[in-house]
């Protein structure tokens, strides 16, 4: 829900996306009515909504192939590294918490969560400043799902 309304913050939707800065009115109106860019946002979202709990999840404008499938071919290298990552998360914040635990408010744990949240703060600020590759493709997962009704 907040990806879906930030999406309809941000300025352009996937018509003007899909179709670049030299597509005429005619044609960017003729794509957003063929993707349903034209209804509400709200009814946009009751469809794609309804859409998932009926197992539906879209079609990608990208590779013409239902989502679902796209998703499930890329399952089998996604879900390994998954819980690679979260197992050394898991194993590094055990040890990290054991070993502020043992040096609790010593100038060294302070100093260390000080490091930590600017390493953290500069990782979010990176995604950030980075995520204009994933809006393409955030942009087409959304507003293709809520084309299936």
């Amino acid at each position: 829900m907040v990806v879906f309304g930030v999406l309809e913050w941000l300025p352009g939707n996937a018509a003007q996306v899909i179709l670049g800065e030299t597509a005429t009115p005619e044609s960017l109106a003729a794509m957003e009515e063929k993707l349903g860019l034209n209804q509400p946002a709200l009814s946009r979202y009751a469809a794609w909504v309804g859409g998932l709990l009926q197992g539906q999840s879209g079609i990608s404008i990208s590779y013409d192939t239902p989502t679902a499938v796209l998703m499930m071919e890329r399952m089998h290298v996604t879900l390994p590294l998954a819980i690679m990552a979260m197992s050394i998360t898991i194993l590094v914040a055990l040890c990290l918490g054991l070993y502020a635990a043992s040096k609790q408010n010593s100038a060294g744990d302070v100093g260390k969560e000080c490091i930590y949240f600017t390493i953290s703060c500069n990782c979010l600020m990176h995604f950030l400043c980075c995520s204009h590759r994933y809006r393409t493709f955030i942009n087409d997962y959304f507003i293709v799902c809520q084309n299936i009704s």
